[in-house]
């Protein structure tokens, strides 16, 4: 068997030399930039070539153009002392003369780094001692306690390890404010990481733990004994470590409160968890709600997180805003849908006078956000059917792959009635979500609600078809012909009540949150309906009125949320964020600058005013003035009505609701600059033929194409399409035609020819904005 120290000492000799695998990994798998990766991978050879060449400067001014090169140099030792690579820290420092101050490089030298890899005590003592010969740095005692302790927190043992074998402190069971020595910290780092730890194994001589080390280190004990009381299931054992627990819970460090309180969930003690719940970190939640194995347990920690609240913070995030405010830039699971849903239910309660009937549903959306958070599926199914037997509403995500559905369920204990809320204003639509054929007319909207009752309760067996994991809580199946085939099973018993709550079709790819928001619409009307009214026209009036009351209120509120988001990612954050916010900003503005809605008008005009002056100069070339002017513009063309209004493709003979999302604004403002005199020359040409929104409701540009959809009228499709030269493709979709015009540098030519073909008695209008 080999030595262990020659075993030790290979490992060093290896870490010396360029590992070229490792360099190729980072550049073409972590897309880091190739000076990066040669200091990581220790390629002094790369490294040099890319400084003599002048990229190594290129490539940071790409990421970071504030940084001079004397600052590029110094970002480069200070990662070359976090990797423990001393040839490139000789490069820099001999022959390119980079420096930095004496704080710096003990911070960088002792750092822990992801990428360090096997930068052992040996690596550390090793650049110490160059340094020190190169006087770089100087002995600081302060400043050498203040690192020791630190490192020590981080778990970073191989630092520990060096600083004892430079001798750099005369006293090395020095004490932080809490009264821990870094030894102490090192034990908690092996019972964290479960190892085997020794203090003399840092080849410290004379160790000491402080009074404190040891009162907390014997909690340690108590609490490894109450895990192991636990998985033995000895009661008696348990009532005496409880209690001893109880007498010391301020004592004890939140990482032992945490295993004990994992291992609690996870063996379903209640009574340890009720014990030590209410002392845990609030940030653990959701990582909690995935140990839960029972019922019992499951329902205790869902009232808890209830009960004390919880923060959805994706809610205020781009993904969350693009819901919110409708823009097909993000897609959502449903169970990140159904938490920006309950960020904008919380903003609702919290800021209005609201009644009761929304704090119901707030509480029905916390139920179904931690719900997702249970991994264990049966033990989710069994506490959304024990929720459903107390009589409290669940407000669920369904569907199919690549499509959500909103469903409501409550079962009113008074008339012993279930009421079933489906509502689906995308693929499908209503007729999706009944239980027969023929149950809506063909002139009726196709979009909305539908509300089912059923004498007395669910059986338990109906709650087996959710399939609850990951990103989803719901009746999900493979395909909508397997969803519409568990409807009509499990629902054949099933009245649909004789009002369908009709709704706007779908226009963004945000199905899993706007249907689950519409199905709150249909729990209003059914709320109503336990208290004694009846489903009718006046009924589903009265609570859309309420319900729009809510919608209305949480555009607004997301209105002002990115504003101040955005307002402040000026202030804090990279060129980088900044502009990811800017350009969603403008592609919102893009995709409703055309509605005639005057809170959608209100809206564009307040994130309008916020974009630079540089972009709003730009921006003003392609929406209607009354944006920009915030003043209502009355004027009536293809390019105010039809240009950026959103695609609704069908996806069967009769089905017109949105199946995809189809990227209309993906290019920044200059390009779509650029594009802009194609677009006006084509508008010009339609308009000047007398041709209105009617008969061209939509023309979407998508990247370097534009799209134009004719209305389905057979006499008018071939007119339009003798206007067009053959080479524009035209393609005939479900008895309308969209003329497909590719490249528009190359179309520019063919529209100004056609701009010439327009009738002299038509006059040329000015569609400059």
């Amino acid at each position: 068997m080999a030595d262990s120290r020659s075993s030790i000492q290979s490992i060093l000799e290896i870490d010396k030399r360029f590992d070229e695998n490792y360099y190729h990994y980072l550049v073409n798998d972590n897309y880091l930039i190739p000076a990066e990766a040669a200091v990581i991978a220790n390629g002094l050879a790369i490294f040099k070539e890319k400084f003599e060449s002048g990229s190594l400067f290129i490539q940071r001014k790409d990421n970071h153009d504030s940084f001079t090169h004397e600052q590029i140099l110094q970002y480069y030792l200070e990662l070359a002392l976090t990797c423990g690579r001393l040839d490139i820290i000789k490069y820099l420092i001999d022959e390119l003369h980079v420096s930095l101050s004496e704080e710096k490089i003990f911070h960088f030298l002792f750092l822990h780094s992801p990428y360090e890899g096997n930068k052992y005590s040996h690596n550390i003592v090793e650049i110490y001692n160059y340094l020190k010969n190169e006087k770089e740095i100087f002995s600081e005692k302060a400043l050498i306690e203040e690192i020791f302790l630190a490192e020590a927190k981080k778990g970073h043992i191989q630092a520990v390890k060096a600083i004892i074998e430079l001798k750099l402190l005369p006293n090395i069971n020095i004490t932080d404010e809490a009264g821990h020595t870094a030894f102490f910290y090192c034990i908690l780092e092996s019972k964290k990481k479960r190892f085997s730890f020794n203090p003399e194994e840092l080849g410290a001589e004379d160790v000491i733990l402080s009074v404190r080390d040891k009162e907390i280190l014997g909690l340690i004990e108590l609490v490894n004994a109450a895990i192991l009381a636990m998985e033995d299931k000895n009661e008696e054992k348990l009532v005496k470590i409880r209690k001893a627990l109880a007498d010391s819970i301020g004592r004890v460090p939140e990482t032992l409160i945490e295993d004990c309180l994992s291992r609690a969930i996870e063996l379903s003690d209640v009574k340890m968890i009720q014990l030590l719940l209410p002392v845990c970190n609030p940030d653990l939640k959701f990582l909690m709600l995935g140990k839960v194995n029972s019922v019992e347990a499951g329902m205790l920690l869902i009232e808890h997180f209830i009960s004390t609240g919880f923060v959805i913070p994706e809610a205020r995030s781009l993904e969350g805003y693009a819901h919110r405010l409708g823009l097909n830039e993000y897609s959502a699971g449903a169970e990140q849908a159904n938490r920006f849903l309950l960020h904008a239910v919380a903003g609702f309660v919290n800021r209005t006078d609201n009644g009761k009937d929304f704090n119901t549903i707030l509480r029905a959306l916390q139920k179904t956000v931690l719900l997702n958070g249970i991994a264990n599926v049966e033990v989710a199914r069994k506490i959304l059917y024990q929720t459903y037997l107390e009589g409290e509403p669940l407000l669920l995500t369904v569907g199919w792959t690549q499509h959500g559905v909103g469903l409501s369920i409550l079962w009113d204990k008074e008339s012993n009635k279930t009421y079933l809320v489906f509502s689906n204003r995308g693929q499908g639509g209503i007729a999706s979500c009944l239980n027969a054929k023929g149950l809506i007319k063909k002139e009726e909207p196709k979009a909305g609600s539908v509300i089912y009752e059923i004498d007395g309760k669910l059986d338990e067996g109906f709650f087996s078809h959710f399939e609850i994991g990951e990103n989803k809580l719901g009746l999900f199946r493979y395909g909508k012909k397997a969803f519409e085939k568990d409807i009509r099973t499990c629902l054949k018993d099933a009245r649909v009540l004789p009002h369908f709550i009709f709704a706007a079709a779908q226009n963004y790819a945000t199905c899993g949150y706007v249907n689950t928001k519409q199905s709150i619409r249909g729990l209003l009307c059914v709320f109503a309906m336990t208290r004694g009214d009846s489903l009718s026209e006046e009924l589903i009036d009265r609570m859309s009125r309420q319900y729009k009351e809510f919608t209305a209120h949480d555009r607004n509120v997301a209105c002002s949320e990115l504003i101040e988001d955005f307002q402040r990612k000026i202030k804090f954050d990279s060129k980088h964020i900044q502009k990811e916010y800017q350009d969603f900003i403008v592609k919102l503005i893009l995709s409703h600058c055309t509605s005639d809605k005057p809170e959608d008008i209100e809206r564009t005009q307040r994130l309008f005013v916020v974009l630079p002056e540089e972009i709003q100069e730009k921006l003003a070339h392609l929406i209607p003035c009354h944006i920009v002017a915030r003043k209502e513009d009355k004027s009536s063309t293809l390019q105010n009505l039809s240009l950026f209004k959103h695609q609704e493709e069908p996806s069967s003979q009769n089905d017109y609701f949105l199946h995809r999302s189809i990227g209309v604004i993906s290019d920044s403002v200059d390009n779509l600059l650029n594009k802009y005199h194609e677009m006006n020359t084509l508008l010009k040409f339609l308009e000047s033929h007398g041709y209105t929104e009617k008969d061209i409701p939509t023309i979407v540009l998508e990247n370097n194409s534009v799209r134009i959809h004719t209305k389905s009228d057979r006499e008018f499709k071939y007119k339009v399409k003798d206007l067009f030269p053959k080479d524009i493709q035209i393609i005939n979709v479900q008895g309308r035609y969209e003329f497909i015009l590719k490249d528009l540098t190359e179309v520019s030519y063919v529209l100004n020819k056609l701009k010439g073909q327009t009738p002299e008695n038509n006059s040329d209008p000015d569609f400059g904005l």
